[in-house]
């Protein structure tokens, strides 16, 4: 990063000094009454002198060190400072040293001159770059994916979601809140928004009512879903006929900083919704996992295992069908990379990644939540869903192509620095633990055979996972859930 701005500040350095040199000649040319002097010959060696001491004094105030179109007013004034010292300097040695001096007019002409001309062209420069920014954060995010959008079919979603009573967990989340923009659109009898996080939910509530107005049945509850009590009680007041369980805990850094969390909200959440589901009878229930779900080697990963295993116990128990949708990387979602990005752009950069060698399964917000409402039309074993993303796409290159979306060139005018992998974190996502892979109807969307648990070994596993907790020990609550999630690999940060 340091030759890059080394490399930016020579370019600019260059065309700040091209500027008093411009500013020179258009004094010799038009007024050449102020230089005091004739003969280009004798005007050279002044030039030199004044570049020399307006270079001096730039280096001396450090005026390049940052990066100058997102130079502020400090930034100005320290240009402007520079060059004057510059200028002043110069003329103290065209007073003692030249025998073939300048006037004092030249000076203050010239250097009133080449301020003008800085001033100018950054301020020219970040009015454009501004405006053609602007432009460009209206790009699509599907422009970052490297294959074609999946298609789903609306109507089998419109007839699966037309006048029935539906309960989104989650759903002033990313994912949460465009199930709820897509379900609204399909007329349901009524849509119940739980988030435990008001500002989401107030959020998702007066978005839908702006747009729905009284054409929307719309209930909003705040309430955690380790609540198992309030859980019942919102159940048996709605009585959903279909739920779709969006509340998690997400980010693998977190988690393995708070184990405690990951189980509590994640595993025990997404049990004492699965109960309230089977006991006021709910049609179906979809559980949204993630791809580190699969030979997880993080707690936040290894908690989403557990709640596919949840869901594939209550197959052939429960009058309720479920299943489980899994996906990668939701490409603009909040907490995503495509929001950290773009701020660090907007900021003038560097971009940071994890690894240059890190690559994930990536689809669009719209991709996701569609997929999650067909895995629902198609539900009835307690199957895990998977589409079909096409290849992984490198972090590295995602940077780069939205560094160019966004109207700026990688690394010449946006750095991109690589911070280390974090603990939990792997190189490569993996979205099957297996290849024994059935095909639906849509092509692109898979189910990923399984063997199931029983609900008593499943209640063996909450029962580890109670005691741990219990201890409030950080250490204990990680092993229990390392224990018993079959398919943990433990690693040293870093999985090739």
């Amino acid at each position: 990063m340091i030759r890059i701005n080394n490399y930016r500040n020579k370019i600019i350095f260059i065309t700040d000094l091209f500027f008093i040199i411009l500013s020179c000649f258009i004094c010799y040319i038009l007024i050449p009454v102020v230089i005091g002097m004739k003969g280009i010959q004798l005007f050279i060696p002044h030039i030199i002198t004044l570049l020399l001491c307006v270079s001096l004094c730039q280096y001396l105030l450090k005026t390049y060190v940052n990066i100058w179109r997102y130079a502020g007013y400090n930034g100005y004034v320290k240009i402007m400072t520079g060059v004057l010292s510059g200028f002043l300097l110069y003329f103290v040695i065209n007073l003692i040293f030249f025998s073939q001096k300048t006037s004092l007019i030249f000076s203050v002409i010239t250097c009133s001159l080449s301020i003008l001309f800085m001033l100018l062209i950054r301020f020219s420069y970040g009015i454009y770059r501004m405006k053609f920014t602007r432009i460009n954060k209206e790009f699509k995010v599907d422009d970052l994916l490297e294959r074609d959008c999946v298609s789903f079919d609306k109507k089998e979603i419109d007839k699966f979601l037309h006048q029935k009573v539906i309960m989104v967990t989650g759903g002033g989340g990313s994912i949460g809140s465009e199930l709820c923009r897509q379900i609204a659109s399909s007329n349901p009898a009524q849509l119940i928004i739980i988030d435990y996080y008001e500002n989401n939910a107030y959020d998702i509530q007066q978005e839908l009512l702006y747009e729905y107005k009284d054409g929307l049945n719309l209930a909003v509850e705040i309430a955690s879903v380790q609540d198992r009590d309030k859980m019942n009680q919102l159940f048996q007041r709605y009585k959903p006929q279909i739920v779709f369980h969006a509340a998690a805990h997400k980010h693998v850094p977190f988690m393995e900083q708070c184990p405690e969390e990951a189980i509590k909200n994640n595993i025990f959440g997404t049990y004492n919704v699965v109960q309230a589901a089977n006991q006021w009878n709910v049609e179906k229930f979809v559980l949204i996992s993630t791809d580190k779900a699969v030979n997880p080697t993080s707690m936040m990963g290894a908690s989403k295992r557990m709640c596919e295993m949840i869901i594939q116990s209550m197959k052939n128990i429960s009058n309720s069908k479920y299943a489980a949708v899994r996906f990668g990387n939701v490409l603009g979602s909040s907490g995503s990379v495509i929001p950290l990005f773009k701020r660090q752009i907007e900021h003038g950069g560097p971009i940071t990644i994890t690894d240059k060698r890190v690559e994930r399964y990536f689809m669009t917000v719209s991709e996701a939540v569609q997929l999650v409402l067909t895995a629902g039309t198609m539900a009835s074993h307690s199957e895990i869903y998977v589409l079909d993303m096409g290849k992984p796409v490198n972090i590295l290159k995602l940077a780069e192509n939205l560094i160019r979306l966004l109207g700026y060139v990688p690394y010449s005018e946006i750095p991109i620095i690589e911070v280390g992998m974090r603990p939990g974190e792997k190189i490569n996502e993996e979205l099957f633990m297996q290849e024994e892979l059935v095909m639906t109807e849509n092509k692109k969307i898979f189910i990923e055979k399984q063997k199931s648990m029983s609900p008593e070994e499943i209640e063996e596993k909450m029962e580890i996972l109670r005691k741990a907790l219990e201890t409030k020990d950080g250490s204990i609550i990680r092993q229990s859930l390392i224990k018993i999630v079959p398919s943990f690999m433990i690693n040293n940060n870093v999985t090739d």
